[in-house]
C-alpha cells in the first residue's frame, strides 16, 4: 500500500471523500472474494462519514463489521465508539446485527475482552477507518504505549492519557496486515504532526501515525498547511 494524500476543501467534502473511499474499498473487496472486513474508529471525526456512509448504495450484506479500539464504557455513554456507529450507521436495515463485531468495553475484565476479541477478528482486514489525534495517537495507540511493543497480540487493555482512560485497542501487526487504511486529520493544531507523520524521522514511539504512513491520508487544509 503507497501513502496517497488527500487534501478537502471543507470538512463536508472531507466527510465525503472517506465515506466514498470506504464504499469504493467495500465494492472492491465484495467483488474479488464477496465478502469485506472492515474496521471503524470513533469519536466525533466518524459521526459525518457515517452520516454519508449510510446513504450509498453498497452491498451492506456482505460486510463484517468490527471496531480498532473501544473506550470501557457502556454502550450508551456518549464516549462509546460502537454507540457512535449504531446511532448513525447500523440503523442501515440492510445491515444486520450479526454482522457487527463489538469490543465489550462495559465488561470489568479488559483483559479478557481484549483476548476474545482477538479470536474474533479476521486474518487481515480489507478496509479501517482511523483519526490521528493531536498528539499523534491512533486507535488507542498513544505516544509511549506499550501496545506500540506488542507483535504477537492483537488486542490489548490500554491505560491512555484522555479520558475515558481505560481502552481496548488493536495493535500494530492488525494496521500492518490491512489492505487499506483511510486516515483522517483535521485542523491547522494537527499540522505539524501531519508533516512529521508522513515525512519525518521515523519516531513512532513519539508519534504513533508514523506506523500508517503508508495509507489513504484525507485531510482538510488546515491540516494539510504543513505538507
Amino acid at each position: 500500500m503507497e501513502t496517497e494524500v488527500v487534501v478537502a476543501p471543507d470538512l463536508a467534502a472531507l466527510a465525503r471523500t472517506a465515506s466514498l473511499r470506504l464504499a469504493r474499498g467495500i465494492e472492491t473487496a465484495v467483488r474479488e472474494r464477496e465478502w469485506c472486513w472492515l474496521a471503524l474508529s470513533g469519536g466525533a471525526f466518524a459521526a459525518p462519514i457515517y452520516d454519508e456512509l449510510a446513504t450509498l448504495q453498497v452491498p451492506w450484506p456482505k460486510v463484517e463489521f468490527y471496531f480498532t479500539d473501544e473506550r470501557c464504557v457502556p454502550t450508551s455513554h456518549p464516549a462509546s465508539n460502537y454507540g457512535g456507529a449504531l446511532d448513525r450507521l447500523f440503523t442501515n436495515p440492510r445491515i444486520g446485527s450479526h454482522q457487527v463485531h463489538r469490543i465489550e468495553g462495559e465488561r470489568p475484565d479488559h483483559g479478557a475482552v481484549a483476548e476474545a476479541y482477538e479470536r474474533e477478528l479476521p486474518e487481515a482486514f480489507d478496509l479501517m477507518l482511523v483519526e490521528m489525534g493531536l498528539d499523534g495517537h491512533f486507535a488507542g495507540i498513544f505516544p509511549g504505549s506499550p501496545a506500540l511493543e506488542e507483535t504477537e497480540r492483537l488486542a490489548v487493555a490500554v491505560e491512555v492519557p484522555l479520558k475515558p482512560r481505560k481502552r481496548i485497542t488493536l495493535t500494530p501487526p492488525v494496521f500492518e496486515r490491512a489492505g487499506e487504511i483511510v486516515v483522517v486529520a483535521t485542523g491547522r493544531e494537527k499540522a505539524e504532526r501531519v508533516g512529521r507523520a508522513l515525512h519525518g524521522p521515523l519516531e513512532p514511539a513519539e508519534l504513533p501515525a508514523q506506523l500508517l504512513r503508508s495509507a489513504i491520508w484525507i485531510l482538510d487544509r488546515a491540516a494539510a498547511a504543513g505538507l
